[in-house]
């Protein structure tokens, strides 16, 4: 079990669509986190936010919007996840686009690379060249693999910031047909649809062979649940996906392992959650996943 857990809030829509995403690290501390995670014994430290990134339609780059205001993004947040000590760091965001960021610090709080688990319903896969949206949000694991705007993917100092084959993306439903050159060479995808076939259990240890004994980054797209049981980004996602209760266990299974050196938490779209009640069910997914590793 982590008994010990550092929150630090990335109130960051530098790559979305709407600031939306901005507000998630508010919403999610008004909806009990941190007394949640204390609930379940866990040592809990809150460090606050770093900074505020809002979303910038920038027209005079449509296919990739906002670079310079998303490498500062990833630039506070290397510094912050770096001077995480040897805690489990819970980086609640935010757009996906903080992906690199934190890897960046992962690698430096270990002094080398570092292996990934992404849990998302895209393949945010996209470049400059593919980008239907030029948003790059949608091209956060294209980045972090080392393909795309050199701006990006130079930003965290080390290119690629994380190896593809020891990458695992889990609960894929949806995916552009630019992507596609680029989910080949990931080392392991488990689309939605297998993974509530298998199990929760069985995907994270598939998960965690491909991610290999380095330290491990798991990143969390609120959109991998199904769009019926929590808000994500609007449209969601085609296809069924994975349950509240599927999700908690996956994070727990994933988590369990002790060589994971951070949770991102990424996507969620208060917008979309005008009582609450969706921010609640997700510190319950929260809290119950790290409580049970």
């Amino acid at each position: 079990m982590q008994s010990r857990v550092v929150v630090l809030g990335l109130p960051s829509a530098a790559g979305s669509f709407t600031d939306s995403p901005m507000h998630a690290p508010q919403a999610l501390r008004e909806a009990g986190l941190i007394a949640a995670l204390a609930s379940r014994g866990l040592a809990v430290e809150d460090r606050g936010n770093v900074g505020s990134f809002p979303s910038v339609e920038d027209p005079d780059h449509p296919t990739c919007r906002n670079s310079t205001g998303v490498v500062h993004m990833l630039k506070c947040t290397e510094s912050a996840v770096a001077a995480a000590g040897d805690d489990l760091m819970l980086v609640i965001g935010g757009d996906c686009s903080l992906l690199s960021g934190v890897l960046a610090g992962a690698r430096r709080r270990a002094g080398g690379p570092v292996s990934l688990v992404y849990l998302d319903a895209h393949g945010d896969l996209n470049t400059p060249q593919t980008t239907p949206s030029g948003r790059i949000c949608g091209m956060a694991l294209a980045v972090a693999i080392g393909q795309g705007s050199t701006d990006l993917v130079s930003a965290g100092g080390h290119v690629p910031l994380v190896d593809p084959a020891r990458t695992a993306l889990l609960g894929l439903r949806e995916i552009d047909p630019g992507e596609r050159n680029l989910l080949e060479t990931v080392g392991l995808v488990l689309e939605a649809e297998a993974v509530i076939r298998s199990g929760p259990d069985a995907a994270a240890a598939l998960a965690l062979r491909v991610a290999g004994d380095m330290p491990t980054v798991v990143h969390f797209d609120v959109d991998i649940i199904d769009g019926h049981e929590m808000a994500t980004r609007l449209p969601a996602a085609v296809g069924r996906g994975l349950s509240r209760v599927d999700v908690a266990v996956l994070l727990g299974k994933l988590l369990k392992a002790p060589r994971v050196v951070a949770l991102t938490v990424c996507g969620f779209e208060t917008a979309g959650d005008a009582d609450g009640s969706h921010a609640r069910a997700l510190v319950e997914i929260l809290a119950s996943g790290l409580a049970s590793a």
